[in-house]
């Protein structure tokens, strides 16, 4: 579960290195290039990707994950700051994308074949990617660049390197990990069994199957809000987020402040994903408040990120952004998770399926559109 969205979180939690050789812009062409094709490709995999057997959906897109992770330090050593630098890294940045496709179909399809625990085994150890990601760039920006107040761009790059060096390596216990788990004979065993009900559904009528557009309109009011809520999150960060300026200007803070926002919303996010086993503080009415009151997120980052606009001419103090992130991740976890959890509770068992995928495209639809904002807000601002 770890690995599914592992890579995607190795580029936005080194925001420093990234801003520092391809402009502050740079995170925002990142979320668009890893999200519409993350999109497309759930498209065209929803109709094909069952096709395709469960090892060759994930071995090869840990494999082509793995050599991209390893590329970057490449690319660092040689040029990294040219044109040709910024395009053969969104290069990169588009096939995690693809190859997320098929780690989530892979993944989460053999989590589905286990008992129920293993899907929330995998849900948790997609969230601690990003945990992780940013544990692992903290530790390795303070061994190597040692909170220098000037830091040269080469010394960036070796902590840069040595960060997605540790990331391959996880990369490779994933793939391992999976390598164990498909061969494991409790595993076979529910594969198998799974096999056996998908073939003896497919010998029964098509009576009880489900239309999409019946489905649509029964949760279409769900599906807007899961759009609109990462609509709002996803033009706030990593863009808007990760190029706010440090009020402490003549400090590593300016190294520091992208990382500790990004580190806020992975510990945060996280954290709202988890709030719904506690606590259900809305329901499938009510739940478009907090929703749309996100919105007044979008001016304040704004805000943040040029304050001249707004006519204050001084950067704000860190605390504020800081502070706000953690109100815009934990509530995109927790509203995330809220919203999930109500779409197959408005409709029929032999449709859930189907509503948990039109849930699942709607918010890749609203990430896709968020990302899109977030560089339009770039050249705006």
């Amino acid at each position: 579960g770890c690995g599914v969205l592992f890579p995607w979180n190795s580029f936005i939690s080194a925001p420093d290195y990234f801003t520092k050789i391809y402009g502050e812009s740079a995170m925002m062409y990142f979320s668009v290039a890893y999200s519409v094709p993350n999109l497309l490709g759930l498209l065209v995999f929803t109709k094909f990707g069952g096709k395709i057997p469960l090892n060759f959906r994930v071995f090869p897109a840990y494999v082509v994950t793995l050599l991209i992770l390893l590329s970057i330090p490449i690319i660092g050593y040689s040029n990294a700051e040219s044109t040709s630098g910024f395009i053969i890294t969104i290069t990169f940045i588009v096939f995690c994308a693809l190859c997320n496709c098929f780690l989530q179909s892979g993944i989460f399809g053999l989590a589905s074949m286990l008992p129920s625990m293993y899907v929330q085994a995998v849900m948790v150890g997609a969230g601690l990617a990003g945990l992780l990601c940013s544990f692992l760039r903290i530790v390795t920006k303070l061994t190597i660049e040692q909170n220098r107040v000037h830091v040269s761009l080469m010394r960036m790059t070796h902590s840069t390197a040595s960060y997605f060096i540790v990331c391959s390596i996880i990369i490779l216990l994933c793939i391992l990990s999976f390598i164990y788990v498909v061969r494991h004979p409790y595993c076979k065993y529910y594969i198998n069994l799974s096999k056996k009900k998908q073939l003896e559904d497919g010998n029964n009528s098509n009576a009880n199957s489900a239309s999409i557009l019946t489905v649509f309109k029964k949760i279409w009011y769900l599906c807007l809000l899961v759009m609109l809520l990462f609509v709002v999150t996803i033009s706030l960060f990593p863009g808007l987020a990760l190029g706010v300026r440090t009020w402490y200007s003549s400090t590593p803070m300016r190294y520091w402040l992208p990382i500790l926002m990004a580190a806020s919303n992975n510990i945060f996010e996280f954290v709202g994903r988890t709030m719904p086993n506690w606590i259900i503080a809305f329901n499938k009415k009510t739940i478009a408040i907090p929703v749309l009151l996100r919105v007044f997120f979008v001016p304040l980052f704004l805000f943040y990120y040029r304050p001249s606009l707004f006519g204050y001419n001084d950067y704000v103090y860190d605390a504020f952004p800081l502070f706000s992130i953690f109100l815009v991740s934990i509530s995109n976890g927790y509203l995330c998770s809220l919203l999930m959890m109500f779409a197959p509770q408005c409709v029929e068992n032999n449709e859930k399926e189907i509503a948990g995928t039109m849930m699942t495209f709607f918010l890749l639809f609203g990430i896709s559109i968020g990302s899109n904002m977030g560089l339009i807000f770039s050249f705006i601002v």
